[in-house]
């Protein structure tokens, strides 16, 4: 009993240790991006598939229930972690939940800019409160697009449309 006494003691120095050396911010990242891959799990599951019989052969179709709207992209943000000389950076994650592609995905995004070059085939500002998701092209069913921004405060981004 000692023996398993002295074992769980060395076991706790060596938690509180660990625990001392990870940064406040690398903690917060983890659980950040651990409640995104969460998110992104349980909207996998959204997809609603069914088998349609056609003739003798059997494919997989889209079930005509799901109406697929601007409400089917989702967009995820939140600060990464990190800073650009001195500035926060955010993460933006865009999911097309559809069972099938969606195009000209547009976003309000205020007068959006970034001290961090944003790729703008990915997210570009159009005019004010008028952004353009993946240069207008299709988002594939269950494709995630994302990137990062810097700026000073975290920009409220919403969709405005998308032709699903």
């Amino acid at each position: 009993m000692p023996e398993l006494l002295f074992h769980f003691e060395e076991y706790n120095s060596q938690i509180r240790m660990t625990m001392k050396s990870i940064n406040i911010g690398q903690s917060l990242f983890m659980v950040y991006i651990i409640l995104l891959l969460v998110s992104f799990t349980g909207m996998q599951t959204n997809h609603a598939l069914r088998l349609v019989k056609e003739g003798d052969a059997i494919q997989e179709g889209h079930s005509d229930a799901i109406e697929c709207s601007k409400s089917s992209i989702q967009v995820h943000q939140g600060p990464s972690g990190s800073t650009l000389n001195g500035i926060p950076m955010y993460i933006v994650e865009i999911t097309n939940t559809c069972s099938r592609s969606c195009s000209g995905i547009h976003f309000s995004c205020g007068e959006f800019s970034s001290a961090r070059l944003v790729n703008p085939k990915i997210f570009r500002r159009l005019r004010v409160n008028d952004c353009l998701v993946n240069d207008g092209a299709p988002l594939k069913s269950g494709l995630t697009l994302s990137f990062q921004y810097a700026t000073t405060f975290e920009y409220p981004l919403a969709v405005t449309s998308a032709t699903c």
